[in-house]
């Protein structure tokens, strides 16, 4: 996944919140996508998400950004459906939108897409920030609904994770108090809860024992291509190696077996899916790395790298 550790560790810590909370259950949205930081140099940079799926029917969202001059990048996203033939929906708002595949409905008809309109500190506010739409796999169209709007709540402030939907096909939602560290208005809702809409009327607030329910599974890691990335200043090349967590950044490094140089694994790509399997927090994976360079090689500092592929490799528990 993006940034492994990273990502490991928000959601072991998000999994540990949400264990200790008494008023609800809570689950990670399927797949989590959006375009990717344009490249400093010309060129096209792709990113996929985790492929989310449900029998035959999978959707992943599949992110650009492409570089044409020293002052024009283009950002994109798709919502990428494969159900027998292909199906590819345009997403609004790439530059200011990350997306989420929340689930696929019980009859595996649609998917609750999620729009996080939300900007990283110190600007960050949880208001208005989360968008839904229910997208039908056979006629995708994006029909965005402001979570605000359907609570008729005002300039106040929320956390709100969607969910997917609940067993009988509605939108299932959880809201609690705001996390904002830097929160400036009052919290719309006084406690945690679940609720469930039709996205039609306002949503009904679920007794507190209500579990949230998986219909889709994940079915492929996420991913972004290396060797095309335009920033790659070498030719990629393959060494013997030890891929370990370590403090600071990046925090996924790779010790080049038989030399003292260690590589930085770039935080903004993710890990391809034979590496992604392992717990890398609580060990070392050994093996063949090919890497593709984004710094030239200097004695004494950390070259960094992103990993195209990876075989032959043993895992090391702690």
């Amino acid at each position: 996944m993006i940034r492994t550790s990273i990502v490991a560790c928000v959601v072991l810590t998000a999994t540990a919140f949400a264990q200790s909370r008494k008023a609800s259950d809570w689950k990670p949205a399927l797949s989590y996508g959006g375009a990717p930081e344009c490249p400093q140099h010309i060129g096209r940079r792709v990113s996929y998400s985790a492929t989310a799926g449900i029998g035959p029917i999978t959707a992943e969202i599949i992110g650009t950004s492409e570089r044409t001059s020293q002052e024009k990048c283009t950002r994109t996203a798709d919502l990428v459906f494969r159900a027998g033939s292909k199906k590819v929906l345009p997403l609004p708002h790439p530059d200011t939108e990350q997306y989420e595949i929340a689930d696929f409905s019980p009859d595996s008809r649609s998917i609750l897409l999620v729009l996080d309109k939300t900007l990283p500190p110190p600007s960050y506010k949880q208001i208005r920030n989360i968008e839904v739409s229910v997208v039908d796999v056979s006629h995708p169209e994006i029909r965005v609904i402001n979570v605000w709007d359907l609570f008729g709540w005002e300039k106040c402030e929320a956390t709100v994770e969607p969910q997917g939907f609940t067993k009988d096909g509605r939108v299932l939602l959880l809201a609690r108090p705001s996390t904002s560290s830097s929160k400036v208005r009052n919290d719309c809702v006084p406690d945690e809860a679940l609720y469930a809409t039709d996205l039609k009327s306002k949503p009904i607030r679920l007794a507190t024992v209500t579990t949230v329910p998986r219909f889709g599974t994940q079915v492929a890691y996420e991913h972004q291509a290396c060797k095309s990335d335009p920033d790659i200043v070498e030719a990629c090349f393959t060494i013997r190696g030890r891929l370990n967590v370590w403090n600071g950044s990046p925090s996924l490094r790779i010790w080049h077996v038989g030399t003292k140089r260690i590589l930085g694994v770039d935080d903004d790509f993710p890990l391809r899916s034979e590496l992604d399997a392992y717990d890398l927090l609580n060990g070392a994976v050994w093996g063949n790395f090919e890497v593709c360079p984004f710094t030239k090689d200097r004695p004494g500092v950390m070259r960094m790298v992103c990993v195209e592929s990876a075989n032959h490799l043993t895992y090391e528990k702690y």
